[in-house]
């Protein structure tokens, strides 16, 4: 798992989409394979809530969670969707396509921020520490890791205290630039009605944001 300071010299290095990309990792402790499976029609930006999908279940069928999105997150995706022609979220640039080896995108951040190399796994990881660290109760990050067993959870932190609202605190703002009274008419993707997901999808608990 990476300091802080080193995820943050890599958001800052990162341009366009690889920065957008690192960001939701942190916001949602997105696994790799839920963030580059991510489709617009999975991002609501009407409700602000993502829905993440997971194949870890007994049974390996999909089943999807819906997430609120921190107001820093939604700032870079409504900007991020108006540039991507795809109806994946993440593409490669090259083919507007799912990335076939996305290992890559945080070994060259890493190298270009000159910091100790780390995966999407470990940002996971990291999301899971800073939550903890603010006091965020087990309950709540096990909600937003999504794990299905609290044991889970309990081998991601160490030490919890007292409840405070979680998913802001992932964001380096001091206050959110978005109002929240915003009009969904003015939002691109406003009024977007999510698809049906593979199977019933959950949505998780949200005391902060704005959102």
């Amino acid at each position: 798992m990476p300091p802080e300071s080193d995820f943050w010299a890599v958001y800052d290095v990162a341009e366009g989409q690889d920065q957008v990309l690192v960001l939701a990792c942190l916001n949602l402790a997105a696994r790799r394979g839920e963030i580059l499976a991510l489709r617009w029609e999975d991002v609501d930006f009407h409700e602000c809530r993502v829905r993440l999908f997971t194949r870890k279940r007994k049974d390996g069928s999909l089943e999807g969670d819906w997430l609120p999105m921190t107001d820093e997150l939604y700032e870079a995706l409504v900007d991020h969707k108006q540039k991507v022609c795809s109806e994946w979220v993440f593409p490669n640039p090259e083919t507007a396509l799912p990335y076939i080896d996305p290992r890559k995108i945080l070994k060259r951040l890493c190298k270009k921020a000159r910091v100790k190399p780390f995966g999407f796994h470990a940002i996971r990881h990291l999301t899971a520490s800073i939550l903890a660290k603010n006091d965020v109760p087990l309950v709540d990050i096990q909600a937003i890791l999504r794990h299905q067993r609290l044991s889970t959870t309990e081998k991601y932190i160490r030490q919890l205290r007292s409840v405070r609202p979680a998913l802001r605190l992932l964001s380096r703002k001091k206050k959110p630039t978005i109002s929240p009274h915003r009009n969904p008419q003015n939002r691109v993707g406003g009024g977007v009605t999510p698809a049906a997901s593979h199977t019933t999808g959950h949505t998780v608990p949200y005391h902060g944001g704005s959102c």
